[in-house]
């Protein structure tokens, strides 16, 4: 058992490997920041509706920088989803514009489109971010069959939380004014649907990445 644990610990502990995994770990930790932030500013359904543009994003760079070839089903379903996506942020934008028609509600409108657009920004940088960080993890697992699965999710992991705290200790200060860790402790707030988020989204993050070791 001691010469397993060292042997473990000797494939984790390896630096080149570390920095290599903090790129899809840095990805993916602002777009998950992202995401949450959007939703101070849009409903949940176009939240969702907007995460599925990652499958255009990711099908374009793939075919451009990595070569990837799809067949004519494939490019049909990207074109359909692409429309789909058009016709959602149509109908968003038609149904914000709407509450324009009455004088009373001509100051809601507008405060709801700044919302909408704010929200549709801060989703399309999430959206590229967890493109780059999907893409780059698939190279990453892809390259390095020589290590058990999960010494590298594991890596990942760990480049997550280090990009986490460098957030929550840097970043945010920075952009917001003021350090919420700091000010009111890291469990502040938290309750039952805090642990049950956390434990649906560390399971997502598992799920994802196992599916990206064997397919796209």
């Amino acid at each position: 058992n001691c010469n397993s644990d060292s042997r473990l610990s000797s494939m984790f502990w390896v630096p080149s490997q570390l920095l290599q995994m903090l790129v899809p770990a840095a990805c993916f930790t602002l777009s998950g920041n992202l995401k949450f932030v959007a939703l101070g500013h849009v409903n949940p359904d176009f939240v969702t509706t907007m995460e599925q543009s990652s499958v255009i994003l990711c099908a374009a760079l793939g075919w451009t920088f990595m070569g990837k070839r799809y067949s004519s089903p494939q490019w049909l379903a990207i074109f359909m989803l692409t429309c789909g996506l058009l016709w959602f942020d149509w109908a968003q934008r038609k149904a914000v514009k709407g509450q324009d028609g009455a004088a009373d509600f001509h100051q809601a409108g507008k405060s709801a489109d700044a919302h909408l657009w704010t929200g549709f920004v801060l989703m399309i940088l999430s959206v590229v971010m967890v493109t780059a960080g999907g893409l780059s993890c698939e190279v990453l697992l892809k390259d390095s069959r020589g290590r058990p699965f999960f010494v590298q999710k594991a890596q990942m992991e760990f480049g997550m939380a280090v990009f986490g705290v460098f957030y929550c200790l840097c970043l945010q200060p920075a952009l917001q004014g003021s350090c919420p860790v700091y000010e009111d402790g890291l469990f502040d707030g938290w309750d039952r649907w805090t642990v049950f988020t956390l434990c649906l989204h560390t399971a997502k993050s598992w799920l994802a990445t196992t599916t990206v070791f064997f397919l796209d």
